[in-house]
């Protein structure tokens, strides 16, 4: 067995390829593509149209990745293996035990990893589990030349799987990943990332993986947060830094920002990374790492301007697809083809095939008339028979409808309409007929994609003779290079897409808008906290000093002048961060970072003044050089010091410490008979022990009283421990040693929280109050409460603790304590209240903290295996807590429906009778779309063929989203139509949904007392619900039902949320 290479002796081993083609998924329903933001299918055919356009000679140069598999069901389930992956014509081994190529006979070679075709080839997994990853990994590793390990999907589903991206923030579950691979594989391990907020911790995360075992690390520009509208640009700085910071034998690939081939130089260039990767480029010119052709030798396939720039044609590339399709995937020659057509050359013509194709052709491009003319045929037969034509239309009998195609599962064929839309994007938006025969092909349906290709063939035809006659440009002398970006500087998209800009029958990329111009657009939205950030932050900037026209003034310094910040400008770190941070979009947070970073060192440097030289720096203050003052002044704060004097104050009341013997046996009961040994499991070891009495524990846990016991080893040896104590002590008391007394040990306290590094003073704590004792603090915090309910709750004395909670007023002592704005609207902290609440039967604070909880959103989230508590609600709140949220979200929806639905209906809703009474509703039907559309709630999508996923819910506050609708336009179409519209009928609806929305909070009474009938998730949902008559006020419509029963009224809130249908305008 030959030695595992590992790092820059395994790149050149498989050639040192430059060219990387990346990784991509199959299924868009299962996962996404993160590469590029986009979603898309790859198979084998794919990877070998791609490298058709490279020289045999050149074949080593590129690299390419399989799709991104889910590692535990590649490893469960043969059929997901199956389909996905397929290096042999017969099927693979079930089990994942070491196998080699070896074993297979050649003929028994098929698409996915064959040595003539397909290599150098990776194969992409992602994975949350080190044993399931390396099961997975076995499967494949006879095919392919290595295992990757995906780290940068950054889409929605990744969260909720928890993998790709969403695991950077867990290290060690990433080293046990890769590190795991990297020991038991007979291949090496490589890894695929995306930037962090900083350079530093992106550099500290790049070792981290290396040290681990990986042997390339590929590196996306871009952060977890930049997809879809907010992907912006891929900052290759950062894997410069990278480049310059990691050891020089590192194998480092760049992905980000490939559009064109010239981007490939200039992307080795500015990174000095040893390849390039390229995604949504590639997706949309597959040609995109081939080298063009010189002048005079294009040939048919490659298309050159009259002003030097050129192309490969759509025809020409499309052609190559489908031949490929044919040889290598259904195994058959591809049709005879003429040359491709040429201005001035007869002898081309635009048919792909000879006559056979042809008839095929013809055949579909019937195919939507089909079921149409079997009808007529049917019709046609019975007025023959009868000799009159039938009076109804005959319905075809079941023997005589044709049969449907059965689906088509064929792993190359299922992607071929989306390769192909993509491919093809400017050339449909111009011919519609294309796209259209493009939306009815389905997969396997060859002779459709033949009509396609020969409709494009004639399209491109078309294009090439009307750009023939058109007048000639000028020359372009120099060749054109791509313009620079500047992050400093306004950017816009339009100077790449004129780069980038060929004839629309030329393959070429497709440009997205920059974050920024998304936003002036409308097709992306700021979140609510965004909004209130930037405005918080205007303000503190203004107040800072921070503002753009007098940010420096100069000061000099040895003689010569320099420009220094103003005074008070950097007296808190953070302004200096909000400075910063212009774009709401973030890519260019890890210059942020960087520039942080420089400030917080030159405040801590020796000498009298340092000078800062970090390019990162001039974003806050472009083309200047400063200095920086030694020492920044603090940030004064004298509210809070007054407010901790007052409180030390109040709360200044001794606790006598416990005693403690020399052998560390903390003593709760001086007189105790048993030391209680707790242990914390986990990665954190500790072991505690206390001396207690076992009649106060007994008294006050079910748990304690069940474990002493003598039905329990543990109770049986204390009573014979305190048996033989009894012959030499007479009485049990302070004068027997604790090292004498019997030790009970007990293993786990509770879901408490991971940042609780010693358990010793919470239990302590918590046996004190057992023993009715004072606790270490008088007032103690709201985390130390909740921690305390949890390990009351593991013990079963939730009574007692309830009593000594209420004997000491600490719920009331909590919320006598000031607390700050941010510290009340933490969702940690309000998940903790709930959770005192639920275990001390509190219910004002069950009721505000479950309702903030629905308002914000903060529910619905999988916790963290190791989580505390209160990230996972018990007694069923946490599921009550989501559906209630999704009720109200829903019938928030259903409100936008009712007025759409009105406008869109042949019923008039402009009840004046004008002769503009028609138009008045068309105009309020585009206004009421329009500001749906604008405050993001509505959004407009073709049902001919999806493009996007569906968007996630709304995760904002509602009472935000009830404000928005708010917002309605009262435009008319003219001055007669003073009161059309939908803002002077939405309105008093809105009102009803706010006073409603102040009502559904959980309460503790009736979830204790009747929970069946009170619960959302419990009860069958109504069928109608109506609003009061129109004469009756929404507000005394809820002020009548205070004389109602105290469950009635939580009942008629609860219809309102849940019923199948509102009649909004009963």
């Amino acid at each position: 067995m030959t030695q595992k290479l590992h790092g820059r002796a395994f790149y050149e081993s498989i050639g040192s390829p430059k060219l990387i083609l990346a990784p991509m998924v199959e299924q868009s329903e299962f996962v996404r593509r993160e590469s590029e933001g986009a979603d898309t299918n790859s198979r084998q055919a794919w990877r070998l149209l791609t490298r058709s356009f490279m020289p045999a000679e050149q074949n080593k140069q590129l690299l390419a990745y399989t799709p991104m598999f889910h590692a535990r069901l590649f490893h469960e389930n043969p059929k997901y293996r199956e389909a996905h992956f397929q290096p042999l014509k017969g099927s693979m081994p079930d089990t994942p035990d070491p196998y080699h190529q070896s074993q297979f006979g050649h003929h028994d070679h098929h698409l996915d990893g064959n040595h003539e075709t397909d290599r150098p080839l990776f194969v992409q997994f992602c994975a949350n589990d080190p044993n399931d990853l390396l099961a997975a990994a076995r499967h494949v590793q006879p095919f392919c030349d290595a295992v990757d390990l995906n780290l940068g999907c950054p889409q929605g589903i990744a969260r909720k799987g928890h993998y790709g991206s969403f695991l950077q923030e867990d290290w060690d579950l990433i080293y046990k990943l890769i590190n795991n691979l990297h020991t038991n594989l007979d291949i090496p391990v490589t890894a695929k990332m995306r930037i962090l907020d900083t350079r530093e911790r992106t550099l500290d995360y790049a070792k981290m993986i290396l040290s681990a075992g990986a042997s390339i690390i590929t590196v996306h520009g871009r952060q977890r947060h930049q997809k879809g509208h907010n992907t912006g640009l891929a900052d290759w700085a950062v894997i410069r830094y990278l480049r310059e910071n990691l050891p020089s034998d590192t194998v480092i690939f760049a992905n980000g920002n490939i559009l064109r081939h010239d981007d490939i130089p200039a992307c080795l260039e500015a990174t000095g990374a040893d390849g390039v990767m390229s995604a949504e480029g590639n997706l949309y010119d597959p040609s995109v790492f081939a080298q063009p052709p010189p002048a005079g030798q294009e040939g048919r396939e490659y298309w050159r301007g009259k002003d030097g720039r050129g192309g490969y044609r759509m025809d020409a590339v499309l052609r190559r697809y489908m031949d490929i399709i044919h040889r290598y995937v259904l195994g058959q020659d591809p049709p005879a083809r003429k040359p491709l057509f040429l201005p001035g050359d007869d002898d081309s013509l635009p048919n792909t095939t000879a006559a056979q194709s042809a008839a095929e052709t013809s055949l579909a491009q019937k195919r939507p008339a089909e079921d149409e003319a079997e009808v007529t045929s049917s019709t046609d037969a019975a007025q023959d028979k009868n000799g009159q034509p039938p009076s109804k239309k005959q319905k075809q009998g079941k023997g005589e409808v044709r049969k449907k195609a059965e689906k088509c599962t064929n792993p190359n064929l299922t992607p071929m309409q989306a390769h192909l839309f993509h491919m093809l994007r400017p050339l449909v938006s111009k011919h519609t007929n294309v796209r259209d025969a493009l939306a009815r092909c389905r997969a396997g349906d060859m002779a459709a994609y033949e009509n396609v290709l020969a409709m494009v063939e004639a399209a491109v035809k078309e294009g090439l003779l009307e750009y023939e006659a058109s007048p000639p440009e000028e020359p372009q002398t120099e060749p054109q290079t791509r313009p620079e970006v500047d992050p400093t500087k306004d950017e816009s998209s339009l100077a790449t897409v004129a780069w980038c800009k060929r004839p629309w029958f030329i393959c070429q990329p497709y440009v997205r808008p920059l974050p920024k111009e998304a936003l002036e657009k409308g097709s992306m939205q700021l979140t609510r906290k965004e909004k209130e950030r930037l405005e918080r932050e205007k303000e503190e900037n203004k107040q800072a000093g921070l503002e753009p026209e007098g940010r420096v003034e100069e000061q000099e310094n040895n003689g010569e002048k320099v420009e220094v910040p103003k005074e008070g400008m950097f007296d808190n770190i953070q302004l200096v961060e909000q400075g910063l941070l212009v774009l709401v979009n973030g890519y260019r947070s890890d210059r942020l970072g960087n520039a942080r970073h420089a400030l917080k060192q030159s405040s801590t440097s020796g000498g009298s003044q340092t000078h800062v030289e970090d390019d990162d720096l001039r974003i806050l203050f472009p083309k200047r050089r400063f200095s920086v003052p030694e020492r920044l002044p603090a940030m004064s704060t004298p509210t809070k010091k007054a407010k901790a004097a007052k409180r030390e104050l109040q709360e200044n009341k001794t606790v006598e410490p416990l005693e403690e013997t020399p052998s560390g046996i903390t003593i709760i009961s001086p007189a105790g008979d048993l030391v209680l040994i707790v242990q914390r499991d986990g990665p954190a070891q500790e072991i505690c022990r206390y001396r207690v009495d076992s009649s106060r524990l007994k008294d006050a846990s079910t748990y304690f009283l069940r474990l002493l016991q003598g039905d329990f080893k543990e109770g049986a040896d204390v009573a014979l421990r305190h048996s033989e104590l009894r012959t030499k002590y007479p009485v049990l008391d302070a004068a027997v040693p604790a090292d004498e007394l019997p030790q009970v040990s007990i293993v786990h306290v509770g879901r408490i929280s991971p940042s609780v590094k010693s358990i010793k003073q919470l239990m302590a704590d918590f046996l004190c109050a057992l023993h009715t004792r004072d606790m270490s603090s008088v007032t103690p915090p709201l985390a130390n409460i909740a921690n305390l309910c949890i390990v009351a709750d593991r013990f079963d004395c939730l009574a007692l603790w309830r009593a000594y909670c209420k004997s000491h007023k600490m719920i009331a002592a909590l919320d006598a304590k000031p607390t700050s704005k941010n510290a009340a609207t933490n969702e940690e902290r309000v998940r903790q209240r709930l959770l005192v609440g639920i275990f001390l039967e509190n219910a004002s604070w069950v009721y505000q903290a479950s309702l903030r909880l629905i308002h914000r959103g903060w529910v619905g989230r999988e916790p963290e295996e190791d989580a505390a508590l209160w990230w996972d609600l018990p007694m069923g709140v946490e599921d009550e807590l989501l559906f209630r949220r999704d009720c109200i979200l829903e019938t928030i929806q259903s409100l936008q429906a009712h007025f759409l639905t009105l406008y869109t209906s042949r019923e008039r809703q402009c009840k004046l009778g004008y002769d503009s009474s028609p138009e008045c509703d068309l105009f309020q039907l585009g206004q009421t779309i329009k500001f749906f559309k604008r405050i993001n709630t509505l959004s407009l999508q073709s049902t001919i063929f999806a493009t996007s996923d569906p968007p996630e819910p709304y995760d904002g506050d509602v009472l935000d989203l009830v404000d928005s609708f708010k917002r309605a336009p009262e435009y008319q179409v003219d001055k007669n139509h003073h009161h059309c519209g939908i803002r002077t009928r939405i309105l008093p609806l809105l009102d009803l949904l706010v006073l409603a929305l102040g009502e559904i909070g959980v309460c503790w009474w009736c979830w204790q007392e009747c929970r069946h009938d009170y619960a959302w998730s419990k009860v069958k949902k109504p069928l109608v619900w109506k609003k009061d008559s129109a004469g009756a006020s929404m507000h005394q419509h809820y002020k009548n039902r205070q004389a109602q029963s105290h469950l009635f009224k939580h009942l008629d809130t609860r219809d309102l949320f849940m019923a199948n249908e509102r009649l909004w305008a009963a």
